[in-house]
């Protein structure tokens, strides 16, 4: 197969794969912002100040039967109280179950919230 490189000249599709061609440069460009979303998506689960909605106590309790918030309360009731928040409440809270650091600390809030998923 024979390609156009950048400035015109004719190369084989092996030139233009190759470590510094024009196709390997676009394909480490693209690797790169996709590395950038990624770590963007994490970052802005978190609220513009650096909080969380799953840290803070007043927003988490109706989920929990206890005061330590290590027991969620049955299902009936965790739905019940996730209808009671505001959308916006509750997309703070799915975004904030989507970093990992936040998942692992509140695990089985975030399985909970993903199963009702959001949007009741």
């Amino acid at each position: 197969m024979i390609g156009i490189s950048v400035s015109g000249e004719m190369q084989s599709a092996d030139e233009l794969n190759q470590a510094g061609g024009p196709i390997m440069k676009i394909r480490i460009i693209c690797i790169g912002v996709l590395a950038l979303s990624m770590t963007t998506g994490a970052a802005l689960s978190r609220r513009g100040d650096g909080t969380s909605a799953l840290d803070e106590a007043t927003t988490m309790a109706p989920f929990y039967t206890d005061a330590s918030m290590t027991t969620l309360k049955p299902e009936a009731d965790f739905t019940a109280a996730w209808k009671a928040l505001k959308d916006e409440d509750r997309t703070d809270m799915i975004g904030d179950c989507g970093d990992d650091a936040l998942k692992a600390k509140h695990g089985d809030f975030c399985n909970m919230a993903n199963q009702l998923g959001g949007h009741q």
